[in-house]
């Protein structure tokens, strides 16, 4: 009887360390189950910090603000092209500067110009009218090849290193305010400088002034242009009104001029018989009405 007891008592011992174990182990697996949540709510909380900074970093506060004081003046002139004439310009300014014309430059044997210099023409073709009205159609065939320099190439012969520098264009002119309404192709009218709708308002002693200011966070920019028609000069017998425009640069209170333009423009016409561009002390373009044909 004693030995049943026994066993009966080994028995329900037997059991109870079961339980126990089985107890445990569904705890652990609780807390592990948890820690598990935890840490990946921990995560996907980093993760919130980090896109809700981004967030912040893209509400950036951004305004721009331009002003014109040429915007309200009268207009003093009209387009004055007429079908079949052609312009033809003499362009100078600096060459392109990249790592492949710097390694160039390394080469032995071969030169690379600090300046390029080519003709470019322009034609009046027609009127066209676009949504009832009048355009002039003004088109180029391009400045051609334009030499950059001379290259020594892999059998040691020296050639010219070329590269084109406007294509075709053309352009569309409003016939009574000047605007431009489109372009197909580049811009070298406007790269030039050649004709600029603000031709139209011109006159002796006008000052204005064209300012974009743009304010971000901790930080603004401003580009200025000062322009003043100095004087009446004689360029190749017609009168023109030399312009001369400032353009200063300021990021947070510190300024500089850093371009000054140069215009010859003509009176008659209103395009420039010439331009000159300056950096700083350093003139980087020279532009000159070198033929016209009517």
């Amino acid at each position: 009887m004693k030995s049943l007891k026994k066993y009966i008592i080994l028995i329900a011992i037997f059991f109870i360390i079961l339980a126990g174990i089985i107890l445990y182990t569904q705890i652990g697996k609780q807390g592990s189950s948890d820690f598990m949540n935890f840490s990946q709510n921990i995560s996907n909380d980093t993760s919130q910090e980090s896109e809700t900074q981004i967030i912040i970093g893209k509400n950036i506060e951004f305004s721009t603000t331009k002003t014109n004081t040429l915007e309200n003046l009268p207009y003093t002139s009209k387009p004055k092209f007429k079908i079949g004439e052609k312009y033809t310009y003499q362009a100078r300014n600096t060459g392109p500067s990249n790592k492949i014309v710097e390694d160039l430059r390394k080469r032995p044997g071969t030169i690379i110009y600090d300046y390029m210099t080519y003709p470019i023409t322009f034609s009046v073709e027609k009127i066209e009218r676009i949504n009832k009205t009048d355009y002039y159609l003004i088109s180029t065939e391009g400045s051609g090849e334009v030499i950059l320099g001379v290259i020594k190439d892999k059998e040691g012969m020296q050639r010219p290193f070329t590269t084109t520098k406007f294509h075709l264009t053309k352009y569309y002119i409003n016939t009574e305010n000047g605007e431009i309404l489109f372009k197909e192709g580049g811009d070298p009218i406007g790269f030039l400088r050649i004709y600029e709708p603000r031709m139209l308002k011109l006159s002796e002693g006008l000052k204005w002034q064209e300012r974009s200011e743009t304010n971000a966070t901790n930080e603004q920019t401003i580009n200025e242009e000062s322009c003043e028609v100095k004087d009446v000069e004689e360029i190749n017998g017609k009168k023109c009104f030399k312009v001369e425009c400032r353009v200063k640069q300021c990021k947070n209170e510190e300024c500089k001029v850093v371009y000054r333009k140069l215009y010859w423009v003509d009176m008659e016409k209103r395009l420039t018989l010439k331009f000159q561009l300056w950096y700083e002390n350093l003139q980087t373009m020279d532009v000159s009405l070198i033929n016209y044909e009517k």
